[in-house]
């Protein structure tokens, strides 16, 4: 493993542009999750990390809570007393207490860590509700985004608050899906009208549309992401609108042929992590480092990747990535490798044009000015070239077998 390890490495840093650009995207390790076998099913499509460490994984059959060592699966195929509700899982969500939220489409519950049971509060009991969207706020109030309305409980009160979409300013059926409380305000996203801000004010909830000159009611709107004053709009059929809350200045990025473009113009997943943004495609996962101007694409099976639809895309404490395709669950971590040049070596080049290792462990490399080689346990190359070998007429070398 550290053989092919260094391998990766080399190949990387000491390619024909021996530094990367900041278009190119960090330098990660992906591969295939150990837990996708343990899972009620595949398809992971929202994951989140609880003060506790277990990490909990929603899929279309059930809800998975992993602790590092095995999986627990919650399923509500089965109707029984205290289980898992039935309904389409959306996620889970932690409040500052340590309460559980757990929402499905049907309704919302809280799991009791002691008695591992869901429990509905009372408020929303026996109501018949059609969710599609569910945020949690830092005093714990829960938002709902609903088919027709918007629903607000407080647990500290058991109380639920149901607003009806004005029917001067929706459609009977427009759907809520999805919602942002954040610092800089409170948005909705609402199917065939655009997104609005919300405020609640003297026990009414009032919507203002947001300025865009994009009709986005056109627009097979899909969710919607706060980062750095600017809210990102991913759709399923035309790609990225980046739309700025300071001028309602708007950015589109749609799919292009360009190595740097954007792949897909299906957008099923959106994480802002602090100066890189992650984006599920329905051709695989990109990662952009300037606010959506050029792209990584990531989906070579070799780095146990695919180019199919990305579910979901989350990053618990210890830095790793949990990215839900529709082919199961793939791991990916920032690589920590030590740059070899001639900086911090007696290397010749930086240029390596060939890689090998050969059966007894010693590196060879390819380079501008002949061969390197670095035999297991020496920290030195040592040289073939025109200098120490006369059959070497030339010193460029492109390949290299031991």
């Amino acid at each position: 493993m550290k053989i092919l390890t260094a391998i990766l490495a080399l190949a990387i840093l000491w390619s024909c542009s021996a530094l990367a650009s900041s278009s190119e995207g960090p330098n990660l390790v992906f591969w295939p999750s150990a837990v996708t076998s343990q899972l009620s099913q595949r398809i992971v499509t929202d994951t989140y990390q609880d003060s506790t460490g277990a990490i909990w994984l929603s899929t279309q059959e059930g809800l998975n809570a992993y602790d590092g060592r095995r999986v627990e699966k919650y399923l509500s195929l089965f109707v029984e007393e205290n289980g898992l509700p039935a309904g389409g899982l959306l996620g889970t969500k932690e409040a500052s207490d340590g309460t559980l939220w757990i929402a499905t489409t049907a309704t919302l519950t809280r799991f009791d860590r002691t008695k591992k049971e869901f429990v509905i509060p009372a408020a929303l009991q026996k109501k018949k509700l059609d969710i599609h969207a569910f945020e949690l706020s830092e005093n714990g109030q829960v938002w709902l985004g609903m088919t027709g309305a918007i629903g607000v409980f407080r647990a500290e009160t058991d109380q639920f608050f149901y607003f009806n979409l004005p029917a001067n300013q929706f459609n009977l059926n427009a759907q809520v899906l999805d919602i942002i409380v954040s610092d800089s305000g409170i948005f909705a996203l609402i199917s065939g009208h655009g997104i609005y801000r919300l405020k609640w004010s003297a026990g009414e909830l009032e919507f203002s549309r947001l300025p865009i000159s994009v009709d986005i009611a056109t627009m097979a709107a899909y969710t919607i992401s706060l980062q750095n004053n600017e809210i990102w709009l991913a759709t399923l059929d035309q790609g990225i609108l980046i739309i700025s809350l300071v001028d309602g200045a708007i950015r589109r990025i749609s799919a292009g042929n360009d190595a740097l473009d954007l792949p897909s113009n299906s957008i099923s997943a959106v994480f802002h992590d602090d100066d890189a943004t992650w984006i599920g495609t329905g051709k695989g996962l990109s990662i952009t480092l300037d606010g959506g101007r050029t792209f990584r694409n990531y989906s070579d099976f070799n780095e146990g990747l695919s180019d199919t639809q990305v579910y979901s895309i989350y990053k618990s404490d210890d830095s790793t990535f949990w990215i839900g395709f529709i082919n199961g669950l793939v791991q990916a971590r920032a690589s920590i490798v030590t740059p070899i040049s001639r900086n911090n070596s007696n290397i010749l080049s930086n240029t390596v044009n060939g890689v090998f290792v050969s059966s007894d462990g010693t590196l060879w490399l390819a380079t501008d000015t002949g061969v390197s080689f670095q035999e297991p346990g020496n920290q030195n190359f040592l040289h073939i070239n025109s200098s120490t070998n006369s059959l070497m007429a030339d010193d460029v070398s492109t390949t290299v077998l031991a």
